[in-house]
């Protein structure tokens, strides 16, 4: 096997798809579950590229992960998680990590300067949203990314952005503190300056809200059918998964 779709049914195991079974799986789907860990199994498999746990009772990302050495995509949104652990940022080949809908209450320094900081791998996305994060990282605009999502958490201020920075144009911040305006008008003088001055800097789309938490306006009417979108608020993927 190379590719194992599992979703949408009452699994609470996923050990049985160890890499001594399946040494060709690439592909595990295993959305909509009962996933409560990820298996020390799957985490030696040699070969995964792509792993999706979405929305299963999983609360632990465990350090084990950093030998996963072939992943690129990890999708963990909608679980448990509350801590990140800094090995995750050690994979080299990760592009695309989906942790939105969490309990997440910080994101560790490694994601800016840890092992992956050499890599040539840039990351695509970066999606954080629906958690409890309250500050971020230093320095975490230096980030080689092309969309970021920290939408509905926390956020009262942001890292600098600086001539540094080189996180790309789509970075989505609505549902935070600092996108409120009340809030805003609350806050001393040399704060609201701060919040104005990142908001000049901050790419346009920043605090504007988009149809759904999993959805984005640049999805919609790209071709391909994302199931985030696919709800009457987006208008149904803009008839993409017709």
């Amino acid at each position: 096997l190379v590719d194992i779709t599992l979703d949408n049914n009452e699994l609470e195991n996923i050990s049985s798809f160890s890499y001594q079974g399946n040494p060709n799986l690439v592909l595990l789907l295993a959305y909509q579950n009962k996933i409560k860990f990820i298996p020390e199994n799957i985490l030696r498999h040699k070969a995964i590229f792509s792993l999706d746990l979405e929305n299963n009772y999983i609360d632990d990302i465990p350090s084990m992960i950093q030998v996963m050495e072939t992943l690129v995509h990890l999708n963990l949104e909608g679980n448990n998680i509350s801590n990140i652990p800094p090995e995750l940022f050690s994979l080299k080949l990760l592009s695309t990590l989906a942790l939105s809908r969490n309990n997440i209450t910080t994101i560790p320094h490694e994601i800016v300067n840890g092992a992956r900081k050499e890599s040539m791998v840039d990351f695509e996305y970066l999606t954080f949203a629906g958690n409890k994060l309250v500050t971020l990282p230093e320095r975490f605009f230096e980030l080689k990314c092309a969309n970021l999502d920290l939408r509905d958490n926390s956020l009262k201020t942001l890292p600098e952005w600086t001539t540094e920075s080189t996180v790309g144009n789509h970075v989505y911040l609505s549902g935070n503190p600092l996108c409120n305006l009340a809030l805003r008008e609350a806050l001393d003088k040399k704060y609201r300056k701060e919040l104005d001055r990142l908001e000049s800097q901050v790419p346009a789309e920043g605090c504007t809200p988009q149809c759904a938490l999993t959805c984005f306006d640049y999805y919609r009417g790209s071709y391909s059918c994302d199931r985030g979108c696919n709800i009457k608020k987006c208008n149904f993927d803009d008839g993409d998964c017709e």
